[in-house]
């Protein structure tokens, strides 16, 4: 997945979601379970790095082709 952005870009908790099709609420567990690599800007102001976003689709969908066999 190409998302026409750098892998040093950092994303909004919405815009996570938007992409990944989950809550705003999964995106911040999975930034508390280290599931996604983000930066505190200040009280509630999440940035999510872009590459753990795209690390996680790869994973999610390694283990789709893994469990569709």
């Amino acid at each position: 997945m190409n998302l026409d952005l750098t892998d040093d870009e950092l994303m909004t908790v919405a815009e996570v979601a938007e992409i990944l099709k989950i809550s705003e609420k999964t995106v911040r567990r999975y930034v508390a379970d280290s599931r996604l690599i983000a930066y505190y800007a200040g009280p509630g102001n999440i940035r999510v790095k872009l590459s753990s976003v795209e690390n996680l689709l790869r994973i999610v969908d390694a283990n789709n082709t893994n469990t569709n066999h």
